[in-house]
């Protein structure tokens, strides 16, 4: 690859009195007035690390303007599912730019028979251990890609899904059952030919 690039950002509290120049973010826990967001693109291969750049603490990643700074031909973007956005994902994509990321729960995609999956629905019929297969992803895109995925120990699956009860008690929310259908893997989703990235 023309680069491996790590994007990511994290958040930094502030005293409530600059609450006019950085906007924090309401709710419960780390609840704060004031507060930053550094967002930063790291390159693997050669060390450099471009940002921080700076925002309100309550700006989405996914809108953040930095992670649409172009990037090389070639090179190799990873980011989290903070950033998950399918038109900068086809865009890349269009550029050459090669893409790793997990992908939303409630996205949809077809495989290569044309049939249409929503996440939940695709791993309970699953019964190997790993998944690699080419499809297309989201209603309107229908953006080329691989889904890669390797079913985890059942004590992780118990682990994660302990963690989405207690998020959600924690949140007065509901359990999603969607979420809880899909903790048994870890999937993901690139534009990278099986050629040049193994599952492995």
């Amino acid at each position: 690859f023309r680069g491996v690039y790590i994007e990511d950002s994290t958040i930094v509290l502030l005293p409530d009195q600059l609450k006019t120049e950085w906007a924090g973010f309401g709710g419960r826990g780390a609840a704060s007035e004031a507060a930053v967001k550094l967002q930063v693109r790291w390159d693997l291969q050669c060390g450099t690390l471009d940002g921080p750049f700076l925002l309100d603490a309550r700006t989405h990643d996914r809108i953040a303007a930095e992670q649409n700074h172009p990037l090389p031909a070639g090179c190799l973007r990873i980011a989290d599912l903070g950033y998950w956005k399918l038109d900068t994902l086809a865009a890349q994509h269009e550029e050459g730019v090669f893409w790793l990321t997990r992908m939303p729960i409630q996205v949809t995609f077809c495989d290569e028979s044309g049939c249409v999956w929503s996440i939940p629905s695709f791993f309970a019929q699953q019964r190997g251990n790993q998944v690699d297969i080419e499809v297309r992803i989201g209603v309107k895109h229908r953006l080329p890609a691989r889904l890669l995925a390797v079913r985890v120990p059942p004590e992780v699956a118990e682990e994660r899904r302990r963690r989405v009860k207690e998020q959600a008690r924690s949140k007065g929310q509901k359990i999603s059952h969607a979420r809880l259908a899909v903790v048994d893997w870890t999937f993901l989703v690139t534009n990278v030919p099986a050629e040049q990235l193994s599952l492995e």
